[in-house]
């Protein structure tokens, strides 16, 4: 039950029937402290203007609106009583409904990925031993007794044992009538267990996402996938995106500490949920392999991140590193380790080396590109004697829910899937979850952005074509396509994506097209001389790829060449935990990846300009695309 203070103020959330008293902060503050999610891309800076709420009863009169307040809220929404949530400081009692435009949904979250093959070769090893007892006649050291035993039996030679080890082993060995098992770490003998425990050896990998995190508990026995366990991080509550969460870190060694602590106590949950779901005990699991992008590398293992967010953007490790879990706080063997792959640079980290690993694209007998779609989209392009190139691009957050009119992520209620009939203009949506409609998704974007060119709505130039139809309709903003009425949403009103929402796409579309075309020139390729493009990530693995090509966001290549592998990061994290020359394959691939800066390469504006076009300014680029619109309404002009 809430507790009154003398100088709170009471707010109460509706429809979640929520009580929270404050003394000072937001309303997106308070909603936080009450374990009401409200979405908030921008990390409450009042620039995505996804928390509005509506103030339904105050003890006192409001303060005045803010500037951003009056940038994001229409003066009909201000008048009804709406504001944002992170600009509003409450100083009387109030009740505050959310509308459901800004409830954040449960995301759709993805863990599958390939499936790889692999020599079994983890770091934890498990020997069963039988130990001679002591006597008078035998006072060798426990220790000493043990490594002899060790010696005969599995030809281990110079073998230490930790100090958590060394500290069990004495009991251990007397509780076990003198038969124990060994848990090895490398040479390192890491604990030791009563009994025969040698076919209880577990580890973790996981994959440390920007919006999710994904979490795998595999045998170290045989190899096998025994369960999956995925979150939303929660770090979203401070920011969408990574540079909202670093500006937040920046500001005080306690915050840079609290995106450490919720991550890790995440990424403890998902173990225990995990481990649950199968049995086994979490002082059986002895490993976790963790990748991420380099800025979640950074708050999983506390680094300061200021220089990370500011030119030159220098992180502060790239090489793999190892740790032992209880310096980090991860709840599984009280002498196991964390292991993180290495990163390339700064906006291109270990979930990226991942991606190269399960794609095996250094070593490709014919040119390759991958991508991991996002707010920065990781590219890479290799084949073998030829190198990698990789790089990342400013694709900006249209994708990811921001910078647009009706944008969200993921999650319920959002419309993934968009069909127009080119001859009656009639709109068809999926949404996910089977929901009414809330807001549109990235692949929600993608599909109706290609499929407005393939209705004639929009022209060679990313704009509207003067139609008369009841869905194109003269918004505020100019021209505008309804793709839900008001009658049909979870929300009362009429979604549509407006000429600012497809210029947002284009930009997006177009970093990402500007920078495949930079990789593929420096190996002297063109894009049809690619033979495989692999689309890594939940976003490639949703988005429909003829459409994806259609707008010019990937090559003009035969829709047989493009492969959705899910959470490749994931999968390459697997890898890396069953397999320790697998550990070596991704250093090496840290070293030998040439990564292209953008931001200051002559050909990236030239090229981003080109792909501003729907597909491209020049259509003999896109001869598929050309030949496949050229039979439907689309205009080049």
């Amino acid at each position: 039950m809430p507790v009154e203070g003398l100088n709170n103020v009471k707010i109460v959330f509706k429809p979640y029937e929520v009580v929270v008293f404050v003394e000072d902060g937001s309303l997106l503050d308070a909603a936080l402290k009450g374990g009401v999610a409200i979405e908030s891309l921008c990390g409450g800076r009042g620039i995505c203007g996804k928390c509005k709420v509506k103030i339904t009863v105050s003890d006192g009169e409001l303060p005045p609106p803010k500037p951003r307040e009056w940038k994001a809220l229409s003066g009909d929404e201000i008048e009804e009583g709406y504001r944002l949530a992170c600009m509003l400081k409450p100083r009387k009692d109030m009740v505050v409904y959310v509308p459901p435009s800004s409830r954040r949904g449960r995301l759709r979250l993805q863990t599958e990925g390939i499936k790889l093959e692999a020599p079994l070769k983890p770091m934890i090893r498990k020997y069963y031993v039988q130990v001679p007892a002591a006597s008078l006649e035998d006072q060798r050291s426990d220790e000493e007794r043990f490594l002899e035993v060790l010696k005969n039996n599995y030809g281990l030679s110079e073998v230490s044992v930790g100090l958590n080890a060394l500290r069990k082993l004495p009991s251990t060995l007397r509780e076990g009538e003198w038969k124990l098992t060994a848990v090895m770490w490398g040479k390192e003998v890491i604990d030791v267990e009563p009994g025969d425990t040698s076919k209880e050896g577990f580890g973790v990998a996981v994959d440390v996402g920007t919006t999710k995190i994904a979490l795998y508990l595999l045998s170290l026995v045989n190899g096998e996938e025994l369960a999956t366990a995925s979150v939303e991080n929660p770090q979203r509550t401070f920011g969408e995106d990574v540079m909202t969460r670093m500006t937040y870190a920046n500001r005080s060694p306690e915050n840079l500490n609290n995106l450490h602590e919720v991550l890790v106590e995440a990424l403890n949950r998902l173990v225990h949920e995990a481990c649950a779901n199968v049995g086994v005990g979490e002082s059986r699991v002895y490993e976790a392999v963790v990748v991420g992008n380099t800025v979640m590398h950074h708050f999983l293992l506390n680094l300061e991140t200021k220089y990370l967010s500011q030119s030159p953007y220098t992180q502060v490790l790239r090489q793999s590193f190892t740790v032992a879990t209880e310096k980090v706080g991860l709840r599984i063997n009280r002498s196991g380790y964390l292991h993180t792959l290495p990163t390339i640079k700064s906006f291109v980290g270990a979930d990226n080396v991942a991606v190269c690993l399960v794609t095996r694209i250094a070593d490709a007998e014919k040119p390759t590109l991958a991508l991991d779609i996002g707010t920065n989209t990781e590219i890479d392009c290799g084949q073998k004697g030829l190198g990698l190139m990789v790089t990342s691009a400013p694709s900006g957050p249209a994708f990811e829910g921001w910078a647009t009119k009706w944008g969200m992520t993921a999650a319920d209620g959002a419309i993934e899937r968009i069909s127009i009939d080119p001859e009656t203009l009639e709109i068809m949506y999926r949404t996910i979850g089977d929901r009414p409609p809330v807001g549109i998704c990235g692949s929600g974007y993608v599909d109706v952005i290609a499929e407005m060119m393939k209705a004639g709505i929009l022209n060679h130039r990313g704009g509207f074509n003067a139609l008369e139809s009841n869905h194109v309709r003269r918004g505020v903003e100019g021209y505008e396509l309804v793709i839900a009425p008001a009658e049909e949403t979870g929300i009362g009103k009429d979604i549509v994506i407006t000429q600012k929402d497809v210029n947002e796409i284009v930009k997006a579309k177009a970093a990402i097209h500007a920078a495949t075309t930079i990789l593929l020139n420096h190996l002297k390729l063109r894009e049809e001389d690619v033979d495989k493009i692999f689309l890594a990530g939940a976003f490639g693995s949703y988005i429909d790829p003829e459409n994806a090509r259609t707008i010019g966001m990937l090559p003009d290549v035969d829709l047989k060449r493009i492969v959705p592998i899910g959470n490749a990061a994931g999968s390459g994290a697997k890898l890396a935990l069953l397999n320790t020359d697998e550990r070596l394959e991704a250093e090496r691939i840290s070293v030998k990846a040439t990564f292209i800066e953008l931001a200051t390469h002559p050909m990236f504006l030239e090229e981003y300009v080109k792909s501003m076009y729907l597909p491209y300014k020049s259509l003999e680029k896109y001869p598929k695309t050309k030949e496949f619109l050229s039979k439907l309404r689309f205009k080049t002009q």
